[in-house]
């Protein structure tokens, strides 16, 4: 898991210009109560801070301070949301509270076991300003509806909070301390402060509406233009509901504002009768169908003879990406933070709009593309894009390429997925590019039924536009000896059957491998290497590297022989049929199974052919493994050690893996 240091980096870095962080030591009168440190000076001396903790209890403040200061107005920026769970607040107590963060629609970033309780973090991907009492007051609500929400300490909700440090003592009770941990921790999952409007705390009754919305009626509109009607008015419509605005109340209000900037007044009913059925319904809503009509307004079903079937059906398939993406399919690229998703997505986009080559390598049918970007921030796209371009030697102006970049875009909700379906009305595009896909919808991702209601509106933009879809997506980290990509894809295996094409990333060292795991269309094109390098002259390639088959079957020879030593270390004889049923759970096939035996012969695994323990059937194979053979069973001159298990890149000490089969 995380250590501390990784886990203030995620909150604080990059340091917005030299801010400080509080740290509060509470149950000791030998020490200074508080002080103020940079965030590297703060790093640097943990061990020290860890060593001397004594009898104290120690806390740091969640958000960075522009003076050494505790207070409330000392705090300018805001770079998470959290919640503090108290198990004695909660009637199941801490395995309660663990269950009601991780079953929460936005599932926190970091989550950190407090001792008698968890606190959860959400790390924002823009941060916050505090400059302004109103944005206090909003972030505050955003932060009290989570509490609500969850059921947490509502005296946490405030922007001055400090919680506990991991890696320290819980010592509230002086004779038990308990240590405080991380237990959870994903930097890469972050959020906009829009994903938690839902949670808002509902307020009384507006008992003058008009009156008293002025202020911050006013402060919404002041920028008000074509641009940006939809979006300015949705977050209207949907601050007033959790208001407890009525449906007339809320039209006599907007409906002048709409005219003024020429809104039009069937949107602006489309939008409130939209929302009202969101904030008072329990069911998921779905995409208006064929421009605009609902569920109950579809044409009936049409089933066509055969021939007329054939006669009207493409008789071949047509590509977005040769061989990998169909042109109206889905796809998705998985594999951790930080293996090259996003820069692979961005040499799609920039080679699909010029009909190009994507890295170099698989022929792209020229087209619009549409990037959708809720996991980057627009510098870092900008920064990205402008690199691979002066690689390829081409200009911005050359491409039909259109970016949407961190304008919270969800496909469970039901205006924002309208808004994107009149968008692409507007543009046409042949692909969409969305990084990633836990950025953009609001379901639990363990959840088959959840997760198709999002992919239902990805397969109706589809078929309506007549483009494909490519997702990013995040994997689970393997484990030690686990070889199938397609099993690490997180959440339901809904994600797996719904798309056309899944290509995995894994890493090797120092090489980049992705592997073709899914091809509904056409055999899967033989996991390659995929290079990314700067240029020279500053710019930076995204290129094919060739086949990957060698270096896959190292891996899996090695992954074979690793789940070995885990299944053999007890020294009891298991039978063959066990082992290569526990080794296809884990995704390793009987033949990588047998590669291993034969590596291993003579290595201290033993083969006896033996009656089953249950007395019926004939003969079956049965090994263990043997620390103390009596003969060496091959010529070997290795000196073999008893408490050792040889590989190809050296040797693993038997019973230190603690992998779960």
């Amino acid at each position: 898991m995380a250590t501390v240091q990784e886990f203030l980096e995620a909150l604080f870095s990059p340091d917005l210009g030299g801010s400080f962080i509080e740290v509060r030591l509470i149950g000791s009168g030998n020490v200074k109560p508080n002080y103020f440190d940079s965030i590297a000076g703060l790093i640097n001396s943990l061990p020290d801070l860890k060593k001397w903790q004594g009898g104290c209890n120690v806390y740091f403040g969640v958000c960075p301070r522009n003076r050494r200061n505790g207070t409330k107005d000392a705090v300018k920026v805001v770079r998470c949301l959290w919640a503090d769970l108290d198990a004695k607040d909660l009637q199941g107590g801490k395995p309660e509270a663990l269950k009601r963060l991780q079953e929460f629609i936005c599932a926190p970033s970091i989550i950190v076991d407090s001792g008698h309780g968890y606190h959860a973090y959400w790390l924002l991907r823009e941060p916050l300003s505090t400059a302004r009492p109103d944005e206090v007051v909003n972030i505050e609500g955003h932060l009290k509806g989570l509490s609500d929400a969850l059921g947490a300490d509502r005296s946490a909700a405030e922007v001055a909070r400090v919680l506990r440090l991991p890696e320290t003592l819980n010592v509230k009770d002086s004779t038990a301390p308990v240590p405080v941990s991380i237990v959870l921790f994903e930097p890469e999952r972050r959020y906009n402060l829009l994903d938690f409007d839902t949670h808002l705390p509902m307020q009384p009754p507006n008992p003058s509406p008009t009156k008293n919305s002025s202020g911050w009626m006013a402060e919404a509109i002041r920028d008000l233009h074509e641009g940006n009607r939809n979006t300015t008015f949705s977050r209207l419509v949907g601050r007033l509901i959790r208001d407890r605005w009525s449906l007339e109340d809320i039209l006599a209000l907007l409906a002048p504002h709409a005219e003024a900037c020429g809104f039009p007044e069937g949107e602006l009913h489309k939008q409130v009768d939209d929302h009202f059925r969101r904030y008072n319904s329990n069911s998921s809503p779905s995409l208006p169908l064929n421009g605009g009509e609902t569920e109950t307004e579809l044409e009936p079903l049409e089933a066509l003879p055969l021939s007329t079937f054939l006669e009207h059906a493409p008789m071949e398939i047509s590509w977005s990406v040769e061989n990998i993406l169909p042109r109206e399919g889905a796809g998705i690229i998985a594999g951790p933070a930080g293996y090259g998703k996003s820069w692979m997505l961005s040499d799609l986009a920039v080679e699909h709009a010029r009909g190009g080559k994507w890295l170099g390598q698989f022929q792209t049918t020229q087209g619009r593309v549409l990037y959708l970007d809720e996991e980057s921030s627009p510098s870092l796209l900008s920064h990205r894009l402008r690199k691979l371009l002066a690689a390829k030697g081409i200009g911005a102006d050359q491409l039909e390429l259109h970016l949407a970049v961190g304008q919270g875009l969800c496909f469970s909700d039901l205006t924002s997925a309208e808004q994107l379906r009149k968008l692409m009305a507007e543009l046409h595009p042949a692909l969409v590019i969305v990084d990633s896909l836990i950025r953009v919808h609001r379901a639990e991702e363990n959840s088959a039924s959840e997760m198709a209601q999002v992919f239902r509106i990805v397969k109706d933009l589809i078929r309506e536009f007549g483009c494909a879809f490519l997702f990013a997506d995040h994997q689970r980290k393997p484990n030690h000896f686990s070889t199938s990509l397609d099993l690490l894809l997180r959440g339901s295996s809904e994600k797996l059957a719904f798309v056309d094409s899944l290509l995995s990333l894994q890493r090797k060292e120092d090489t980049l491998i992705v592997e073709h795991s899914k091809s509904r269309f056409a055999e899967s094109v033989p996991a390659f290497i995929v290079r990314i390098e700067d240029t020279e002259e500053g710019g930076t390639t995204v290129v094919y590297g060739g086949e990957a088959e060698e270096i896959k079957q190292a891996a899996r020879q090695e992954a074979a022989r690793k789940f070995l030593a885990f299944a053999l270390k007890d020294g009891d004889w298991i039978a063959r049929k066990s082992l290569v049923e526990q080794a296809r759970e884990v995704g390793i096939s009987e033949k990588a199974l047998d590669e291993a035996f034969k590596a291993l012969d003579g290595f201290n695994i033993e083969r006896e052919n033996r009656k089953p323990e249950a007395g019926r059937g004939g003969k079956a194979a049965y090994y263990r493994w043997n620390p103390f053979p009596s003969v060496p069973t091959n010529s070997r001159e290795t000196e073999t050690n008893a408490t050792t298990f040889p590989f190809s890149d050296g040797e693993m000490e038997m019973g230190t893996e603690s992998v779960e089969v």
